[in-house]
């Protein structure tokens, strides 16, 4: 209550009015710079765009695009700003491109790049990726400022207030279309390329590695058996990520009453033997099973409460009594 106290009168008195001011200036300095030469201002244009999309500056353009929409039927500021949307969206595609699989980068990246492409919306790449890497941003001024130059060169102009996605692009909504497309084309491309070969430094890679301690991916354990000194390998029966039992939202296997083990959200519905031995229980409603092996006793049980469907979307590739090789598949779901 206290932040909003302060800061609701701030911004309405202070830093509204000044960021307006300022935008306005801004846009009022770009429109001078097309009468002057437009490849330079499509380079300037291009070039700073993603930055004054993170300060909020860019809607200062606002109005002088809806003005140049009625008076002349087309705005050539966001026929270059159109660039660094794409711009923006290759370091995006670069940067899951770059990412392996189960890497933070990834896990950020792609919905993002949905969100681009469908909304033309930016700021989660802007402010989720490249204000997170310090190389990333010469790369977006680069990418931005060569599409810029290009439509700025060759008159390219925005001819309806719209956002700069794929909806836009396929009813085409610039002209001349063809040069539209080299210079999108250009800023897209030398954003998936800068990012996957310079933009990441060897001190961000680890955003860019598996997160292997939390991905099983047919990894092995040695545990003792409650009868004795016998060692069973035992391998994951899925491939996905770890959660803790005690994460579970099952007080049931939350508490351990159930027995100690660990949970796995799957990346594919396919249970494999955890190790040689044999099936001792098949589950009625086959959304669990038990497995015998060396004195141990492995219970595999697949989701919460599924013993509600009653077998439906399951389906048991094994038999009760079944004697089961490691890796072998067991149960579809």
């Amino acid at each position: 209550m206290i932040s909003l106290m302060l800061m609701v009168p701030f911004t309405i008195l202070i830093f509204g009015p000044f960021g307006t001011i300022l935008g306005n200036k801004v846009s009022e300095l770009v429109v001078w710079l097309f009468s002057v030469n437009r490849i330079i201002a499509g380079i300037i244009l291009g070039t700073t765009y993603p930055f004054l999309t993170i300060l909020g500056l860019h809607w200062g353009f606002t109005p002088v695009t809806i003005q140049n929409l009625e008076l002349y039927g087309g705005d050539m500021l966001e026929g270059v700003c159109v660039c660094a949307m794409f711009a923006e969206t290759g370091i995006a595609i670069g940067a899951y491109l770059k990412g392996k699989k189960h890497s933070r980068i990834r896990e950020v990246a792609g919905p993002t790049i949905l969100t681009a492409i469908f909304a033309g919306v930016t700021e989660p790449i802007l402010y989720g990726i490249i204000m997170n890497y310090r190389r990333l941003l010469t790369v977006v001024a680069v990418a931005s400022g060569i599409g810029g130059a290009i439509n700025g060169a060759l008159h390219v102009t925005c001819d309806a207030f719209v956002f700069h996605n794929i909806f836009s692009l396929v009813m085409r909504t610039y002209s001349p279309f063809f040069s539209y497309l080299i210079g999108i084309t250009t800023s897209l491309v030398c954003g998936i390329l800068m990012t996957y070969f310079w933009g990441l430094a060897t001190e961000n890679r680890e955003d860019f590695e598996a997160e292997a301690e939390n991905v099983l991916e047919d990894k092995k354990e040695e545990i003792h058996s409650d009868g004795g000194d016998e060692i069973v390998a035992v391998q994951a029966p899925l491939s996905g990520e770890v959660v803790k039992l005690e994460d579970i939202e099952d007080e049931v296997f939350a508490s351990g009453v159930a027995g100690q083990g660990l949970a796995i959200r799957p990346l594919k519905g396919i249970v494999k033997a955890p190790c040689d031995g044999e099936i001792t229980m098949i589950f009625p409603s086959k959304h669990a099973l038990g497995l015998s092996a060396g004195g141990a006793e492995f219970l595999i049980h697949i989701g919460l409460n599924t013993v509600m469907l009653n077998g439906e979307g399951f389906e048991v590739l094994v038999e009760q009594g079944e004697q089961v090789k490691a890796g072998q598949p067991l149960l579809r779901f």
